[in-house]
């Protein structure tokens, strides 16, 4: 559940993304032969982990075919790069096929979970974990001597620390793109 809503505050979810030139390295040339395509926002980011079931491989990316005609297909993607945000199809589509992607990227690993990532995760494990101790919290409690006046702050605490964690991780500097900062793209947060 904790990797569920990690994926969800920092990932950020492409839908139907139409597959174009990018540069000459990424070309996306739709001619019958070529099975290599790159997503649009590969630059800082990588892919992430679009079906939430903490792994990153070709579950997590949705590829569609449209035939000149309108006929659309769904594609078999049979690799993916996450560090690259490139798919590799398992068959080139015709010249005129127009290809979209649906798929999340994300500006730290997902794949090879980075640190900050997996600190995160446990700071959120730790919350919900007092969520179950903190339902049968009462306000007060006495019993003879013994008084109860204020209950634990686990909850508080824990989550308090997961979002200054998934805050750090949203204003990370993007990855370095051949040894130079990436600086020409806008951060979505």
């Amino acid at each position: 559940m904790a990797a569920y809503q990690l994926n969800h505050d920092i990932q950020i979810k492409v839908i139907r993304e139409r597959v174009k030139y990018i540069d000459n390295t990424r070309r996306n040339l739709i001619d019958g032969s070529n099975t290599t395509f790159y997503c649009q926002n590969w630059k800082g980011y990588y892919l992430g982990d679009l079906d939430d079931d903490s792994d990153v491989d070709t579950d997590d990316i949705i590829v569609y075919l449209v035939d000149p005609d309108g006929t659309e297909t769904t594609a078999t993607v049979s690799s993916i790069d996450d560090d690259d945000c490139k798919f590799v199809l398992a068959s080139a589509p015709d010249a005129g096929t127009k290809i979209y992607v649906t798929y999340v990227y994300s500006p730290v690993r997902i794949a090879t979970p980075d640190n900050l990532l997996a600190l995160a995760n446990a700071y959120l494990a730790a919350a919900y974990a007092f969520t179950k101790i903190d339902v049968k919290k009462i306000q007060k409690y006495s019993i003879g001597k013994l008084k109860i006046t204020q209950q634990s702050q686990g909850f508080k605490i824990f989550y308090d620390k997961y979002k200054e964690i998934v805050n750090q991780i949203r204003n990370m500097p993007l990855k370095m793109v051949k040894g130079e900062p990436v600086t020409d793209i806008m951060k979505p947060f």
